[in-house]
């Protein structure tokens, strides 16, 4: 029998929270504390250089696997050597240009070092995602979510025996760190080639087809864009940061990054969202069937989750920075309030852009990109100089704003979903209920701040429960509909 979409979600979910969690806070912050600020700054900046240029790597080929082989799975095997193919090919020209581009904006001798080694982590990464789409699509959910952690778990097994014990003789720093990224994303890849269902290797093992590759990229062409263009406004701010400040660049970066850390972190639940409803979104579509119920759960489970994180983490945005740095100051509480107000902007735009993307609405979210790429830049090009990282952070609130905006807006004028009044007001008291609640337990009462924030969360929670946002017979229902649909 087949799993249950909810089944797969909460597992999808359970496993992240396990692993994904103790990367980012353990591992990554920790490296970061050992590093130092300006180190960490240079890294971030440059780890985010190489994603603006990532889409070069499959050129959307990724997203228009996942879609088409949940729509006809009977194609992996045509479509293997091929997509293999053509991301070897991609591999080398994201190599010249990124490449190219460095010796443009002027980076030096060590930073050309560090980006060679971020080079291949994202060449691996992409060959992963690709395996992954796969896998995913095929509705092996459950082995989807192990591959989905098992990089990480991997690199932070090996980072947690360099930082704590003294089993290895070796010294953490940011080299050391991206090669372990780099073993765990091979480590990763490996493993997924073996699980993945690919059948005899006469069955596949064919020359690339170049009529295929030529149409795979021209229908990928929009998803090429899209994943550009979303790259640039979400990573292009901690390379502006370190590029515009000259001396302050770094430092400024390092600030930057230890508040993005965590919305990073949070946005995994979007991602992981996004990963189960746009097969299920893309099977509902094509057979014509309704997507309302799955729509409504996601959209209602997301805000249930993204509202109460953002407003209590806001509240207690100084102490939680205090906690986790060790060179923490007033600045780092600024930046973070400023994107932990984006994040639910942010968790919407998955749910609404999912929604577009299965439905084939390239041109529309491409449109909605350019604009997000246009005002991101503007803004971190006015605020920057002025304001540091928190003018960064105010670009990065006001793109994810107008971003979901301009989604939503394109989704329920499509007609297939509707926004009714009852959810309407439910959403509207509960965000009343979030704020109110978080403001209580930060200012007025005499309590631990630690405490006042973990009171607050449980209170706000059982306040999505007592306004029913979050229903399980919906997610039943939703689950249902989605088996009918994948018949």
């Amino acid at each position: 029998m087949r799993r249950s979409f909810l089944s797969n979600l909460f597992f999808l979910l359970f496993i992240n929270f396990l692993v994904k969690p103790f990367w980012i806070l353990g591992i990554d912050r920790t490296v970061q504390n050992a590093a130092g600020p300006e180190d960490y700054g240079i890294y971030f900046s440059l780890f985010n250089f190489t994603i603006l240029f990532q889409v070069l790597l499959d050129f959307g080929i990724n997203n228009f696997n996942n879609r088409h082989i949940a729509r006809y799975p009977e194609r992996l095997h045509a479509y293997l050597s091929t997509m293999l193919s053509s991301k070897l090919l991609f591999a080398l020209v994201y190599a010249v240009v990124v490449w190219a581009v460095a010796f443009g904006i002027g980076l030096d001798g060590t930073r050309l070092g560090l980006l060679a080694l971020l080079m291949v982590n994202q060449v691996l990464m992409s060959f992963l995602t690709y395996l992954r789409s796969n896998i995913s699509a095929l509705q092996l959910f459950r082995t989807d979510a192990l591959l989905s952690v098992m990089d990480k778990l991997l690199t932070s097994a090996f980072c947690a025996v360099v930082l704590w014990t003294d089993w290895l003789p070796l010294e953490m720093s940011i080299t050391l760190f991206v090669l372990a990224q780099i073993g765990g994303y091979g480590l990763t890849c490996i493993l997924a080639w073996i699980l993945m269902p690919i059948g005899k290797w006469d069955t596949w093992s064919k020359l690339p087809d170049r009529t295929l590759l030529q149409d795979v990229v021209k229908q990928s062409a929009p998803f090429a864009l899209l994943t550009f263009l979303m790259a640039t406004y979400y990573r292009i701010d901690g390379v502006m940061l370190e590029r515009l400040l000259k001396a302050d660049g770094p430092m400024q970066a390092g600030i930057y990054a230890s508040a993005f850390r965590i919305l990073d972190a949070l946005n995994i639940i979007g991602y992981l969202f996004a990963a189960i409803l746009l097969p299920s979104f893309s099977r509902l579509l094509e057979k014509k069937l309704p997507v309302q119920s799955i729509f409504d759960s996601g959209l209602k489970t997301i805000l249930t989750i993204s509202l109460p994180a953002a407003t209590v983490l806001f509240a207690f945005r100084n102490p939680i920075m205090s906690l986790l740095y060790t060179d923490a100051n007033s600045s780092y509480g600024a930046v973070f309030g400023l994107l932990m107000a984006g994040f639910v902007p942010a968790s919407l735009a998955y749910i609404y852009g999912t929604f577009l993307t299965a439905g084939g609405a390239l041109r529309q979210l491409n449109w909605i990109a350019v604009g997000g790429v246009v005002l991101n830049i503007a803004l971190n090009l006015l605020l920057i100089p002025r304001y540091q990282a928190y003018g960064a952070a105010i670009a990065t609130l006001a793109t994810q704003g107008l971003v979901t905006l301009l989604q939503a807006t394109i989704v329920y004028r499509s007609g297939q979903i509707h926004f009714t009044g009852d959810i309407a007001w439910r959403l509207l008291a509960y965000l009343i209920i979030s704020v109110g609640i978080a403001r209580i337990m930060s200012e007025w009462l005499p309590f631990p701040w630690f405490i006042s924030m973990l009171t607050a969360i449980a209170v706000v929670v059982a306040g999505a429960l007592i306004l029913k946002l979050v229903s399980l017979k919906e997610w039943k229902d939703a689950s249902l509909l989605e088996e009918s649909g994948s018949r």
